[in-house]
């Protein structure tokens, strides 16, 4: 059980920690989004800004290291939540996943 208040801070640490370990980054965003999607985490505004960013800087400046395919599979993991809840920047962000092999 994660709130949304909560997953919010949290998704905000995890833009911060990125630059160190983007692969934990981005498993323990798509655990947050996903254990806090009940509560409405993926509907709110904020939420997808905050996984714009993150998603936006790994495809930037984390490519190699989310190559393999448990990550990918998180990074999957995490847009389809807020593509479910039809959310077009997160469908964007979807397209643009070839560039990880870039």
């Amino acid at each position: 059980m994660l709130l949304a208040p909560a997953a919010h801070h949290f998704m905000q640490m995890l833009n911060g920690v990125l630059r160190y370990d983007a692969q934990l980054a981005l498993r323990m965003a798509a655990e947050v989004v996903t254990c806090s999607k009940r509560f409405g985490y993926n509907l709110d505004s904020m939420a997808m800004s905050e996984t714009v960013k993150l998603v936006e800087s790994i495809l930037a400046d984390h490519r190699e290291s989310v190559q393999e395919e448990a990550s990918v599979k998180n990074l999957l993991e995490l847009l389809d939540a807020f593509v479910e809840a039809g959310w077009p920047e997160a469908l964007n962000l979807v397209w643009r996943l070839d560039e990880i092999y870039r």
